[in-house]
């Protein structure tokens, strides 16, 4: 399940904010930024995210958000199971969006980083390197903010 914050748009588009959260989120994106040096051109993307246990899958396909350069600051809003996976590939080395789970290009992704998730806790990465989440327990669900930026 997903709320929509600032929709995707075009590359040359302005962003559409969608959400009264906007303003709050922007406050802490602003607030990890300066804290760790970070200088932003364009916001591409903002969502909430929220997943729950998938008993046929231990994780979701590991994916890009955009096919062209961007970043991938990811906030999470709760503690639970539900690792992200940072893979070594790259979406200039593989030229997909998606790649799906059991074939032979996920069987030849090697892990970079791994992430668990803590109330508060955030990270930054560069979005072009595939990335993944792990599925929570059945108990829980896991909830993330998600901003993709150049």
């Amino acid at each position: 399940m997903q709320h929509t914050v600032i929709k995707r748009h075009d590359e040359n588009d302005d962003p559409i904010i969608n959400s009264p959260t906007w303003g709050d989120i922007k406050n802490i994106f602003d607030h990890f930024c300066r804290q760790n040096d970070i200088t932003y051109e364009k916001i591409m993307r903002c969502s909430l995210n929220q997943t729950h246990s998938m008993s046929r899958f231990s994780q979701s396909d590991p994916h890009i958000d955009h096919m062209e350069p961007h970043n991938v600051f990811l906030l999470y809003l709760n503690d639970c199971d539900g690792d992200t996976i940072i893979y070594d590939k790259t979406y200039s080395e593989v030229g997909r969006e998606l790649i799906t789970l059991g074939s032979d290009q996920h069987n030849e992704l090697k892990e970079l980083g791994r992430f668990s998730p803590k109330l508060g806790k955030a990270i930054c990465f560069n979005g072009d390197h595939y990335h993944a989440n792990e599925f929570c327990n059945t108990d829980q669900r896991r909830v993330v903010c998600v901003i993709t930026f150049k």
